[in-house]
């Protein structure tokens, strides 16, 4: 269902339908939350300014423990002197 209003009753009614034909309606009556809701909240543009940044940071990440990884056989890159003196 679309386009549904806020603080809004709705009857929704269900035929079932087979070879034979169809059945009788049945249905309830439903009312929609008050306020806004649903994807045209934020428009578009608001998910792209917070998903990039959050892609970005995802990205950079993985290419930092790629870099260790590769370069120190592990994650000890960002470790502390004091750590790699005591074997951990």
């Amino acid at each position: 269902m679309k386009n549904l209003k806020p603080d809004t009753f709705y009857k929704v009614e269900i035929r079932a339908h087979n070879a034979i034909g169809f059945s009788e309606p049945t249905g309830i009556i439903v009312k929609t939350a008050k306020g806004s809701f649903g994807s045209d909240k934020w428009p578009n543009w608001i998910w792209a300014l917070i998903g990039i940044p959050i892609t970005v940071t995802v990205v950079a990440l993985f290419a930092v423990g790629f870099y260790c990884q590769k370069k120190h056989k592990g994650f000890r890159c960002c470790s502390s002197e004091e750590d790699k003196n005591s074997g951990r």
